[in-house]
């Protein structure tokens, strides 16, 4: 229907993502760094909606090592380009265990103003920290068993914070594929899927801990799914780069804002 309104939205597995991810990059020539600012940028403007505004909001955003944590570092710069306090949390101390272009979005969100901390000093002070709202960037689609480390203390500190939370893609900790909640699981308050949600989605044990569902347009074309066999009709962004989700019948449709 016009505008992706009760349309039905194809889920895929971390394997097939993967493949999206690679196939955008070596065959649609998309950089790494593209996607994550389509993606950094979804997020802030989703945020605004969640929030009303950005300014004068404090926004934490927990990043891990990887793509996912990248995506946020990104959105920390957005968040902080429309008047945010936004601060960057890494589940790590040594910086050089970041991919390198997770490195340059942690570069040029400091120039843009935000601070960033390690786990070190995060474990001094976390439970000092206060937010409007956090943003789960820990772990991405391809965790594979529980938590460990910084990860695992972050993520409890996400859910016993109290503080409205947005998982960026996935809920760390959530498996994609099956919905099975590792120990622990990011508990949030809505989660915005990047490109098309995951088939551990549509588990009930993930509807405990997705919150409200959302799906994010980063320009990934139709054309690129058809390779795969998989049908994403144009029609789902046709009018809104963000798309409410709902579970109707063992699918998910895109639904009514």
């Amino acid at each position: 229907m016009e505008g992706g309104v009760n349309m039905n939205v194809p889920c895929v597995s971390s394997a097939q993502m993967g493949e999206v991810d690679r196939r955008a990059v070596e065959e649609f020539h998309l950089s790494v760094d593209q996607l994550m600012e389509n993606a950094a940028r979804s997020g802030a403007d989703f945020l605004r909606i969640q929030l009303g505004a950005l300014k004068g909001k404090r926004v934490l955003c927990f990043a891990g090592k990887g793509n996912n944590g990248g995506d946020v570092i990104a959105l920390a710069r957005h968040c902080a380009n429309s008047g945010a306090d936004a601060v960057v949390i890494l589940a790590c101390d040594d910086e050089s265990c970041l991919k390198p272009h997770v490195r340059r979005q942690l570069e040029a969100a400091r120039s843009a103003g935000v601070r960033s901390m390690g786990a070190g000093e995060w474990w001094s002070r976390g439970e000092s920290l206060e937010g409007d709202v956090v943003v789960d960037g820990l772990l991405g689609y391809r965790v594979q068993g529980d938590p460990r480390g910084a990860y695992r203390d972050m993520i409890a500190w996400i859910n016993r914070s109290g503080i409205s939370t947005m998982a960026f893609d996935i809920p760390s900790g959530l498996h994609p594929d099956t919905g099975i909640l590792f120990s622990p699981t990011v508990k949030a308050d809505w989660t915005l899927t990047l490109a098309l949600p995951k088939e551990g989605f549509l588990s009930p044990s993930a509807e405990t801990v997705v919150g409200s569902l959302w799906l994010a347009d980063i320009s990934i074309s139709p054309a690129l799914y058809r390779q795969m066999g998989v049908f994403v009709s144009p029609d789902i962004f046709s009018t809104r780069s963000l798309v409410p989700l709902k579970r109707a019948g063992g699918v998910l449709v895109a639904a009514e804002p």
